[in-house]
């Protein structure tokens, strides 16, 4: 399917993309970016998130990335490999050499996503229609193509 696609020049697009879609999405080689993060994913932190975090969702990545922006003034994190606070200290119990590093590194992941695809912006459009000005502004873009709505 993705081959035909490729050659039709075919791609998925969506006007909004629902926040719990959101984060059932595959962390690695996402959809929603355009960067070439290859050799980046094969960097220890990355490896680290597939193997040990056992980080397979978008969902994944946010949760891991925002086990360090939580704030607990009883288990509060300081940003150390050795970080003593409970979520840290579960991570390198678990084979983590540095938790905080995962956590950035998670974080950086999902940087690079557009704002549709990313978990971490709101859509301003969510009702899953097309607006009058969303059409006009596509079929300028895109005079040739299909715009299909559903009512």
């Amino acid at each position: 399917m993705i081959h035909t696609g490729k050659t039709y020049n075919v791609s998925f697009s969506a006007l909004t993309i629902p926040e719990h879609i959101k984060d059932k999405l595959p962390a690695w080689y996402h959809i929603g970016t355009n960067n070439n993060l290859h050799g980046f994913l094969n960097s220890r932190a990355p490896k680290c998130l597939k193997s040990i975090h056992w980080i397979r969702t978008t969902g994944d990545l946010v949760r891991t990335s925002n086990q360090i922006h939580t704030f607990n003034p009883l288990n509060f994190h300081q940003d150390l490999p050795n970080c003593p606070c409970t979520p840290c200290t579960h991570d390198r119990v678990s084979s983590c050499p540095n938790p905080t590093k995962c956590c950035h590194t998670a974080r950086e992941i999902l940087t690079p996503f557009k704002p549709k695809w990313n978990p971490l912006s709101n859509n301003l459009n969510t009702d899953g229609f097309i607006t009058h000005t969303q059409m006009e502004k596509s079929k300028r873009r895109h005079p040739d193509a299909w715009i299909t709505t559903s009512l």
